[in-house]
């Protein structure tokens, strides 16, 4: 199973507006953080990330930045735009994969 964070620019997180990357955190919940790479995208005021595992452990990254769907690969930070989604008020500031 893979465990992931995303940092993006803010003001408080210890990456503070330099940069938009995927972090590995190794073991998860107390271990050292190592940047995977750049998401390759710019702006945004709203991010969510989540991390889809199916039975034969293959992954999937999914990212929304605003409005807009993106796939993450996990090896190498770079997000792919998927698509804008449509019908929500308001920003999207968390997603969860359901299987």
């Amino acid at each position: 199973m893979v465990r992931g964070s995303l940092k993006v620019p803010n003001d408080t997180g210890p990456v503070a507006g330099s940069i938009a990357a995927l972090i590995q955190q190794a073991p998860p919940n107390n271990g050292v953080l190592k940047a995977i790479g750049k998401l390759g995208v710019e702006g945004g005021s709203s991010y969510a990330f989540d991390i889809a595992s199916t039975e034969d452990l293959t992954n999937t990254a999914y990212l929304v930045i605003d409005k807009v769907l993106h796939t993450v690969d996990i090896a190498t930070g770079a997000a792919t735009e998927a698509g804008a989604i449509e019908g929500v008020d308001g920003m999207i500031s968390d997603i969860a994969v359901l299987q």
